[in-house]
């Protein structure tokens, strides 16, 4: 009812509920009028006029609106009666509003609202319990992950209690070693206390002392003469070796002191230089024993640098001249892979070797390269770990791309490096890079295994390689000659590079090697090393670096060979990369 009485105008909605307050204050009297009960006033519902005969005085004042209102009041009174019938047999529920005004409703719809309340109330219960659950299940998660960290540093942990308990084990074995000898050197010492002064050992005669004494001191005699002739041996060989060096640098000197190279090449190489022509200026580099001295040729000013490596015995003349003749062939064969490519802006990757030359009186050979002031990479990450500065992607991009380009000029030819490390990279002026110190690679041939020994740098070498190289230490438990065969047949893909270059980038945005930090750990064990790049993963690169840069770089770390990435699908990568870093 109420919903349709809305549909009138305002004055016929107000005088419906104006009515609807008069009724309980009004009784019908002899004329069928109506009027206040106990004689109170009453208000007009059309003046606001107080009066005890309202029905009267709306008739009076209000002839007009009289049927209206009388009709009103006689509906209202029929309405309240059959709301009470309704109300006493239980077919209509009394409601209070907010307003704390009454409203009915029905018994169906009564029970319609409270079933709707409970079904809501159950979906509350069930959306509760459901993000509880959730919540349970992200704490199982986030537990059984802290778990399986403690487990892998409890396993981390018990490895090297291992290590420490087999050193402690050692100690004590070398101790108790000790311990005999110096009760051993303690007995000798009272023996010749008791020989010397005359005094007979334990269940010795007085007469068997002399005797004694006499045999002792003929196998001293023995010894000694023995030790003669040892360092008269050795003496003999020493004349003879300096003999022999002696007639080698005769015939050398006889015949050019240069070593003659058993290729022809387009690339100009001045092997008629002397130590005279150049003027030595700083150390700027050291690769194993060899120094590198920053020169400057005194007759052009040319700036360049030299190799000095020893060249006195027989194997160092042979590992000079093979360094030397390798890095020659390599230049030789990037320079015409370049040259084929008809492309004049091609940068060429590898370092230029200018000059060879040897000096007999310091027995010292010099290669002579090109040179850079930037220095190598080496010098750049610790210029950068000093100042606590970090790259930015970009400049990341580039470099990787960079390297990336100088490992394809190599591999597309066949060439490995093998023994990549931040020392072997070069910086241009803009910072393009170049690849020096050859002393480990090799080339592939079509039809035939590529191998190579393991004295590489272990700090940079793959998971495959140290496998490898930790055959003789007995992890895989062989007998020696197995051991041997297995070393020789060694197979090194180009994969081995990529890995190098992986730990190389991790150790520039990291500032700190992804398996063994040698300034807080110091010294670590080669079996550890091996063990963490053989099994381990490194720690994840800094959060602020971009994410598909850190997955490059774990792909490149990949401890499969197959699943990293090509130097061409890096070097493609980084390009792209690059892009959008400058967009």
């Amino acid at each position: 009812m109420n919903g349709h009485i809305k549909t009138h105008d305002s004055n016929q909605q107000m005088l419906y509920h104006k009515t609807a307050d008069l009724l309980p204050h009004i009784q019908l009297d002899i004329d069928s009028g109506y009027k206040s009960k106990d004689g109170q006033l009453l208000e007009c519902p059309f003046c606001n006029t107080q009066c005890e005969m309202l029905d009267f005085h709306v008739k009076i004042r209000h002839k007009d609106f009289h049927p209206l209102f009388k009709h009103l009041l006689q509906y209202q009174q029929q309405f309240q009666d059959e709301i009470q019938e309704q109300e006493r047999k239980g077919l209509l529920i009394r409601k209070k509003n907010d307003d704390l005004s009454d409203e009915y409703i029905t018994k169906e719809k009564q029970e319609q609202m409270d079933s709707d309340e409970e079904a809501q109330r159950l979906e509350d219960i069930e959306f509760q319990k459901a993000a509880e659950e959730e919540e349970l299940r992200q704490f199982e998660e986030y537990r059984q992950e802290k778990q399986r960290e403690m487990l892998k540093r409890q396993d981390s942990l018990s490895y090297k209690q291992m290590i420490l308990q087999n050193a402690r084990r050692e100690k004590v074995e070398m101790n108790e070693r000790l311990q005999l000898l110096r009760q051993d050197c303690k007995e000798e010492q009272e023996r010749f206390r008791r020989l010397f002064e005359g005094i007979p050992m334990d269940g010795e005669q007085n007469e068997d002392i002399e005797q004694r004494r006499r045999n002792e001191l003929q196998v001293k005699i023995e010894a000694k003469q023995q030790r003669q002739q040892k360092i008269d041996q050795r003496m003999k060989e020493r004349q003879q070796l300096q003999k022999k060096l002696a007639q080698n640098a005769n015939q050398q000197a006889a015949s050019s002191t240069i070593p003659q190279f058993s290729f022809s090449s387009d690339i100009p190489f001045n092997m008629d230089w002397k130590k005279s022509d150049f003027q030595e200026l700083e150390v700027c580099g050291k690769y194993g024993l060899d120094n590198v001295h920053h020169i400057i040729e005194k007759r052009t000013q040319n700036h360049a640098v030299w190799k000095k490596m020893t060249y006195e015995t027989e194997h160092d003349v042979e590992l000079v001249n093979r360094e030397v003749r390798k890095l020659r062939e390599i230049y030789q064969i990037v320079f015409q892979s370049v040259s084929a490519q008809r492309d004049s802006s091609k940068f060429i990757h590898v370092v230029k070797p200018l000059g060879f030359f040897v000096d007999e009186e310091e027995h010292k050979a010099y290669l002579v390269m090109e040179y850079f002031e930037n220095g190598d990479m080496r010098k750049y990450m610790d210029t950068m770990k000093r100042q606590r500065v970090s790259i930015r992607p970009k400049k990341v991009y580039e470099m990787i791309g960079s390297i990336a380009n100088s490992l394809e000029q190599l591999h597309i030819n066949g060439i490995i490096h093998c023994d990549l490390r931040p020392e072997c990279i070069l910086l241009t002026d803009e910072f393009e890079v170049k690849i020096t110190n050859f002393t480990y690679s090799r080339q592939i041939h079509v039809g035939r295994e590529f191998t190579t020994d393991l004295r590489a740098t272990s700090l940079y070498q793959s998971p495959e390689f140290l496998r490898s190289k930790n055959i003789g230490k007995g992890i895989n438990q062989k007998n020696e000659d197995n051991m041997k065969d297995d070393a020789e047949k060694l197979i090194l893909m180009a994969a081995a590079d990529i890995w190098s270059f992986g730990v190389i980038i991790y150790e520039l945005l990291a500032h700190i090697h992804p398996f063994v930090d040698i300034k807080t750990e110091g010294y670590v064990q080669a079996d550890v090393f091996i063990h963490r790049v053989v099994a381990e993963e490194p720690e994840e690169l800094p959060k602020f670096y971009p994410k598909i840069l850190r997955n490059l770089v774990m792909q490149m770390l990949s401890k499969d060979p197959t699943q990293r990435k090509s130097a061409k699908e890096i070097h493609d990568f980084a390009e792209v990369a690059a892009k959008l870093e400058n967009e």
